[in-house]
């Protein structure tokens, strides 16, 4: 029988024999047809091109993201903190301590930090530890391992968008450059934040699937998985709760817009995401009441919000049973329209409920007092403060033009009262994405044939999603420029992909080949900003070296029971460093009802030593000032709970510029700030033989005698303090504090190092007397409970040992 003429359709063959048979004719006669060879390079080739890429990009992540390891330490005093708890479970058997013994005083603060975030180092030191690598060094580099999981998978999130080459490149390139997430992911930062973002795309990437399978069986178990992997996102950082609600809006917004446009199917299929949240609530609450490893109840989590679940689901089943007999009841569900308003009067009654019921969770989402800032501070955090335009542009830079919604994110930096208005604005403009279409979409170079036709896709809407909600946030709170940077990268990378391959879709070749201009002029300004930025890096809340040696001064030189205060931010550093107990420190002790009291004494003039003894401080034994003090002076002023009206009082102005002139009688020293205020000392010898000085302030013609002036040499830490009212009442009572030193300096009486003017209620202020007016020999200070001790001393940090009187 001659077999090439046998039925290959029929009964008789099985399918793979078929395929076999095909197959191995086709490999046969495959290297006969001309111009193979030159495809297999060409395909060679461009695999070697993208693998190229893909290193570069990684070692443009790296690169920038290492720039402060020449930097002892860690960034911030939260790193430090994270290292005192991380050092208490490494020497305790590897058991993260429910409570820090270290942090607080007299009343130990417990370690609120979730256990997972403690894990990320814990868990790879216990094998690397015996190739001699330290928790230390783990702790400083493990950011940038989680800054290059981020670009990875931001990668794999966007392929459910277009599996494109060029695409992900790009998507990968926007966050290795952002310095949106480097400001997270950077060597030195370790931070709850630092490490979320790629539990939250693996969350997204989960969800997605649960919406594309087709098995039942299959969307169950991966909605189960969905609701795992966000309960991992709140072990890792206790303000992971807008996780939850990304997916959670991403599920409201399907179950509307499926129900409103008849996608009876993504209805259905939107509707395992149900389990997901019922898993998480489960887990998260097994965390934290079975197993401690979440020490607190965080947004969403609590009881109230079960009545959040139970309306979300009966809004789910609504719609569903709608859609599913919408012929039946036509008057609800039989056109668009109508639709649109049964969805809109179910969310207004949903929302109201919630209100009524449970006005704790409607003031938690939308007020921010705990969804978006948790803090027991009022405004002397920083990173609470909203994001200025320079702000966002330094955090994405020119990415920010490429998309409606990231300019609408940039406008609401001025327009501070219209926020949330704008913010209803970036959630509308959304609409374009689901117009841009891409079609044919393969895994090649610019691959997708691009068309402009209306398309309900929903892993754009849960793209949205993530976007809406991270930029929500982002529009309020600086701090959450690292976890919006992905959502922004994928958007910003797809408008871009769309507009050139729309040009390239023109037969006109100078457009298309135009089009990539404006993209490598981005990247190269991304890159360039991004390195320049990243080289003047240093650590925050002025940790410095001279700080570090005080410290590790006082590890060597004091007893290990030693409790130290000093400000909030410093406490950590001192635990850390020193291994020293801090009355206060910048996490787990961040009390106000410490911070506050001790803000109110450390600025006041009374040298009240009760404050050293009360139940509040329970007698401390070191006292830790730092000049750098008087650059959180305005923190301080709001902590104290001082009337802003007399904030002028408790402010100074830095001069910068100085000169000196003599007469035969007077020598004259002069300081400006370069634009308004002048200050002139003057240094007379009078016709008796005597010495005496003067000082005033000149606003433009407006002369101003000053109450006080002060010398302060850096060199030997002696000081000279003068009171001027007597020969002037009227003059003001500020101060004019002469830094000099007593280096000399050639041509010239004094060698001036600054200047400074103080307001009349800080120049009294015990703050100023731990910073310049006190020394081995005499302390301004002085109480009749206790007396200060200099026992160490450098140009940035003062340590002083407490002497009580009983």
């Amino acid at each position: 029988m001659d077999t090439n003429s046998e039925d290959i359709g029929s009964p008789g063959a099985p399918e793979h024999a078929v395929h076999d048979h095909n197959t191995h004719e086709h490999n046969a006669h495959e290297h006969n047809i001309p111009g193979h060879d030159e495809r297999v390079k060409r395909d060679w080739s461009s695999i070697a091109i993208y693998g190229i890429a893909v290193l570069a990009i990684f070692a443009i992540a790296v690169f920038i993201r290492i720039r402060m390891l020449n930097i002892y330490g860690f960034f911030e005093p939260d790193g430090y903190y994270h290292y005192s708890v991380i050092r208490a479970a490494v020497n305790n058997g590897f058991q993260i301590p429910n409570v820090l013994g270290i942090s607080g005083w007299p009343v130990h603060g417990i370690v609120g930090e979730p256990h997972g975030l403690y894990w990320i180092t814990l868990i790879p030191y216990f094998f690397l530890q015996f190739f001699g690598i330290s928790y230390y060094t783990i702790m400083r580099l493990m950011p940038v391992l989680f800054g290059l999981f981020n670009v990875i998978g931001a990668y794999y999130l966007s392929r459910y968008v277009s599996k494109d080459k060029l695409f992900g490149l790009l998507v990968m390139a926007l966050v290795a450059l952002s310095l949106g997430d480097s400001a997270r992911t950077s060597a030195l930062v370790y931070r709850g934040d630092s490490f979320i973002t790629i539990f939250v795309i693996l969350s997204l990437m989960l969800a997605i699937e649960t919406l594309r399978q087709k098995d039942g069986r299959k969307k169950l178990y991966l909605a189960i998985a969905t609701g795992v992997m966000l309960s991992f996102c709140n072990i890792v950082w206790n303000g992971a709760a807008f996780a939850f609600a990304t997916v959670l809006f991403g599920f409201i917004l399907l179950t509307v817009i499926s129900f409103i446009f008849d996608k009876e199917e993504l209805l259905k299929s939107s509707g395992y995401l149900l389990a997901s949240f019922a898993v998480w609530y489960l887990l998260v609450n097994f965390y934290r009441l079975a197993l401690g490893w979440v020490t607190s109840i965080e947004a969403f989590t609590g009881v109230d919000s079960i009545l959040l679940l139970i309306l979300v689901a009966a809004g789910w089943f609504s719609a569903y049973y709608l859609a599913r007999r919408r012929h039946s009841l036509s008057s609800l569900a039989g056109t668009k329209a109508r639709r649109l308003a049964v969805a809109s009067m179910a969310l207004v009654v949903g929302f109201s409920i919630l209100e009524i019921v449970a006005p704790s969770i409607v003031y938690s989402i939308f007020i921010g007092n705990g969804f978006i800032t948790i803090t027991n501070f009022g405004a002397t955090i920083e990173e609470l403060q909203a994001p200025s335009p320079s702000y966002f542009y330094q955090s994405f830079g020119v990415v920010l033009a490429t998309t409606p919604m990231t300019l609408l994110m940039y406008l609401t930096s001025y327009l501070h009262s219209v926020k949330v208005f704008i913010w209803l604005l970036v959630m509308l403009s959304f609409a374009l994405y689901f117009f841009m279409h891409i079609e044919g979409d393969g895994e090649g170079f610019l691959s997708g044939r691009p068309s402009i036709k209306p398309s309900i896709r929903a892993e754009m809407v849960l793209l949205m999603a993530y976007l809406g909600l991270t930029s929500y946030l982002q529009i309020h709170v600086i701090r959450f420029n690292s976890i919006v940077a992905v959502p922004i990268a994928i958007f910003s990378a797809y408008t871009i992909y769309w507009l050139i391959a729309y040009a390239k879709k023109t037969t006109r070749k100078p457009v298309y080949y135009a089009s990539f201009i404006p993209l490598l002029a981005m990247l190269a300004l991304l890159s360039y900003q991004a390195v320049s930025y990243t080289s003047h890096l240093y650590p925050a809340d002025a940790i410095n070296n001279q700080f570090i040696q005080a410290l590790q001064w006082m590890k060597a030189n004091t007893p290990a029971n030693g409790v130290v205060l000093t400000i909030w931010p410093d406490g950590s550093v001192v635990e850390g460093v020193a291994n020293r107990t801090s009355v206060t420190d910048s996490v787990g002790a961040q009390r106000n009802s410490i911070a506050g009291p001790f803000a109110a004494w450390i600025l006041g003039s009374d040298p009240d030593g009760q404050f050293l003894t009360s139940n509040i401080t329970g007698r401390p034994d070191y006292l830790l000032v730092r000049s750098t003090w008087l650059l959180e002076t305005s923190g301080i002023f709001t902590e104290a709970g001082i009337n802003s009206s007399l904030a002028q009082s408790y402010g100074y102005t830095v001069l910068s510029q100085f000169a000196e002139g003599q007469n035969a009688t007077d020598r004259v020293i002069k300081g400006t700030d370069g634009q308004q205020i002048t200050t002139v000392v003057d240094f007379r010898n009078e016709t008796n033989g005597t010495k005496s000085v003067s000082s005033a302030l000149f606003f433009g013609n407006q002369y101003v005698p000053i109450s006080y002036f002060a010398m302060y040499d850096q060199s030997t830490l002696n000081y000279s303090i003068f009171n001027l009212t007597k020969p002037n009442a009227t003059a003001s009572g500020d101060m004019i504090l002469l830094l000099y030193s007593d280096v000399p300096r050639p041509g010239y009486f004094l060698n001036v190092t600054g200047t400074m003017v103080f307001g009349s209620l800080i120049a009294t202020s015990n703050l100023l007397s731990f910073i310049y007016f006190c020394n081995n020999n005499q302390c301004r200070w002085n109480s009749s409970i206790a007396g200060m001790r200099l026992v160490y001393q450098n140009p940035d940090t003062k340590i002083y040992r407490i002497n009580y009187n009983s």
